[in-house]
């Protein structure tokens, strides 16, 4: 497993991503470099998946991301990242 820093992470990271609150399914956005998440209106969420006849909020995560350019392993990161701190192997990419 490659160790690195957390600024190193941070920076091999997308600015933003979107994911889902593994509680209760709602859609957050996670930032690179923050320790949190920031929770997603359900109107909002709401409105996307009607636009995109989509079934739920994991789907609407995968569509907002592929958008953005996010890939599955960098919102796994980012996920572990802002859970677990953002020099944790887990949120490197490469590691995953």
């Amino acid at each position: 497993m490659k160790q690195t820093t957390a600024k190193e992470n941070i920076m091999a990271l997308p600015d933003r991503c979107y994911s889902v609150l593994q509680m209760d399914g709602s859609l957050i956005m996670i930032l690179a470099g923050e320790n949190c998440y920031r929770p997603v209106a359900e109107e909002f969420a709401y409105a996307k998946r009607s636009q995109y006849c989509l079934k739920n909020n994991e789907e609407l995560a995968d569509k907002l991301n592929e958008i953005l350019g996010v890939t599955r392993k960098q919102r796994e990161a980012m996920d572990n990242g802002s859970m677990f701190g953002w020099e944790v192997p887990g949120a490197n990419v490469e590691n995953l």
